[in-house]
């Protein structure tokens, strides 16, 4: 038997201690452990910060984790157990493919398959066809759109005033122009015209078409023949929409009617002409007339008889105020300076003159 004291008391404590649940054994040496400085509280870090937890609050509060484990376990083994329907899978399966059998599927995936292949060759056929049609269909530009660029840059002078010349630019694509396609035939030279009239002494094309150069207006033709041969006259008139003559210009063999206007050539070569006209006068006081149409005709006399090839080129929807301003595509250089024109299918070129010293007639009005 055991006398000593001191013995006594730590056997004592050593079978108090082992008689200690575990949890509890693990709480008193975690609060041996905390026996430093408390951790300040996050919620309430001011209130909290001194704060001395007893032992007897932290006992109340912690637990043992041993004994949830078990539980846990056993109740989710249970909970799975308990199903009494052993096609459960088969149930879930079922669940994911409702009202979709493979036969079904392979349909929706064939239909969208042919969907797709229909819109790729739609696209395909219609970025072909925008392809081919900017390649091969040539139109001529929008009046609208020469309009618009060339209204403000064809400013007509005065016949007066010094002109000015700008840089060569060449060769030069004439935008608005005509064919003279209508041939008329004034068999005894009274000026009574029939259409058509026998064989044509015109083999080739001519393409009329109207030019700005320098402060003036002009009128270009262009063919593939020779031009101005012996008896061959060109004329070309401003008209108003009531067909009235504001300017009439010609060169060749024409007419005394058709000179009165004076010396207009501005340019000329063994196939092309051009004609310095005048949709206006500039100087004058009054409302100008408008000028609505150009007409230019090639004439070929025998004896008394004459066979014209005519066309009319319409400016009256390019500007309200300058039409065959607007109309005329510009052409740079100066006297002395070859330009070559491209008009239509056509092509020729010529030296531009000076035309300094010509004097200048104008209709009267």
């Amino acid at each position: 038997m055991i006398e000593d004291p001191i013995a006594k008391s730590r056997l004592g404590h050593a079978i108090a201690e082992s008689l200690r649940p575990k949890g509890l054994r693990t709480t008193v040496e975690g609060m041996k452990r905390r026996k430093g400085r408390a951790k300040a509280d996050i919620a309430s870090r001011r209130s909290s910060k001194h704060r001395e937890f007893s032992g007897e609050f932290l006992e109340g509060t912690e637990s043992s984790v041993t004994n949830i484990e078990p539980t846990a376990a056993s109740g989710f083994r249970e909970a799975w157990e308990r199903n009494p329907d052993p096609g459960a899978d088969e149930s879930l399966d079922s669940a994911i493919d409702v009202g979709q059998d493979d036969s079904k599927s392979r349909d929706l995936n064939r239909r969208r398959s042919g969907l797709i292949l229909a819109a790729l060759v739609l696209i395909a056929g219609v970025g072909a066809a925008v392809f081919f049609f900017s390649q091969e269909r040539v139109e001529p530009e929008d009046p609208s759109a020469t309009s618009q660029r060339n209204a403000e840059q064809n400013i007509l002078g005065s016949p007066l005033d010094e002109r000015e010349f700008s840089p060569l630019e060449t060769p030069i694509t004439v935008e608005v122009f005509e064919r003279l396609n209508d041939q008329f035939v004034d068999a005894d030279g009274d000026g009574e015209l029939i259409a058509g009239g026998g064989e044509s002494p015109f083999r080739g094309r001519y393409l009329a078409g109207t030019v700005f150069w320098a402060g003036r207006a002009h009128v270009v033709l262009v063919t593939n023949q020779p031009l101005l041969r012996s008896g061959e006259c060109v004329i070309s008139s401003l008209v108003t929409a009531e067909l009235e003559a504001i300017d009439v210009a010609s060169a060749g063999d024409c007419a005394d009617a058709f000179t009165a206007t004076g010396d207009r050539i501005a340019c000329v070569g063994e196939n092309i002409l051009l004609l310095e006209v005048w949709p206006t006068n500039p100087d004058a006081v009054e409302e100008p007339r408008l000028v609505a149409g150009v007409r230019t005709r090639v004439e070929a006399r025998d004896g008394t008889s004459v066979t014209s090839l005519r066309g009319a080129i319409d400016v009256s929807g390019f500007s309200p105020t300058a039409p065959f301003l607007a109309s005329a595509t510009p052409l740079s250089g100066a006297p002395g300076d070859t330009v070559t024109f491209n008009i239509g299918i056509l092509s020729s070129e010529c030296t531009l003159l000076d035309r300094s010293g010509v004097d200048i007639r104008l209709l009267p009005g």
